[in-house]
């Protein structure tokens, strides 16, 4: 899936999240022999928005899966134990386990559902990225920039029997970015050429996210090269922010306060002289 983030001078555009309402129905629940029962879940991707890096814009392709996680009201959630296939038009897939409905029916109470792209993600930012080549976003995508998104649903005494039938309304939601990202302009003031193999990025010392940039050759003196880092969102007042160039070069942010947003790239100019 190719994924592209909205520019840091844009205003983040707001995720709406979709209520899921169930229908009506005067069938009582019926015993289930089945382990499985057919589910499907639409989840959305923002709507697309042309930045000023290249024109991107964000879409499903036809090898992604998604996890789907059931929360109840009272915090237990239960994981559907395979992915969720694209089917077209943001829909997705998959099999919900029996004892996964009987729970939340149980509970009488509502809930939530999750859905996270991709389907392996574990909810972290990546520590360390490989970017091939200079300039290329292409490792912005999959595992190293997950997606989430979360909507209500409500449970009724008979919700398995809507499902057994497939009448039931596909539960819909819109996922969001749960990264941010750093692009570095590395500019080469030096008089030869150097080649830029790792740029990281520190708070207060310490690394806390680094892109290896592989099959880059050399920069020559003069030019600029783009590296783009995945960060954890978060806003910093009194720490101290800086960005490394292969353990030799360092430039310290300046501002006081700066803050890291999810789905969106902050620029940063790193001259090395």
């Amino acid at each position: 899936m190719k994924r592209i983030f909205i520019a840091f001078s844009l205003v983040a555009a707001a995720f709406a999240l979709t209520n899921c309402a169930q229908k009506e129905s005067i069938a009582p629940v019926q015993e289930e022999t089945q382990e499985y029962l057919s589910f499907e879940v639409v989840a959305n991707l923002p709507a697309e928005t042309k930045t000023y890096n290249d024109g991107l814009s964000t879409k499903w392709s036809d090898d992604d899966r998604i996890k789907v996680i059931f929360t109840k009201s009272d915090g237990e959630s239960d994981e559907a134990d395979n992915a969720f296939t694209y089917a077209g038009s943001g829909k997705f897939v998959g099999k919900l386990e029996r004892e996964i409905i009987y729970g939340f029916l149980s509970s009488f109470a509502g809930g939530s559902l999750t859905a996270v792209y991709p389907y392996d993600a574990d909810g972290t930012v990546p520590s360390s990225t490989v970017q091939t080549g200079y300039d290329s976003m292409a490792h912005l995508a999959g595992a190293n920039c997950p997606l989430s998104g979360t909507v209500k649903v409500s449970w009724s005494q008979d919700w398995l029997e809507l499902i057994r039938t497939q009448k039931y309304t596909i539960p819909e939601l819109t996922l969001e970015h749960t990264v941010s990202v750093v692009e570095v302009s590395v500019v080469n003031n030096t008089a030869s050429a150097i080649e830029v193999s790792e740029v990281d990025f520190l708070v207060d010392g310490a690394v806390k996210s680094t892109t290896v940039v592989a099959e880059a050759g050399a920069l020559a003196a003069g030019e600029t090269a783009k590296v783009y880092i995945v960060v954890e969102p978060a806003a910093y007042a009194e720490s101290q922010l800086s960005f490394q160039v292969n353990d030799t070069f360092e430039k310290v942010i300046e501002a006081t306060e700066v803050t890291f947003t999810a789905g969106l790239i902050k620029q940063v100019n790193f001259v090395v002289e």
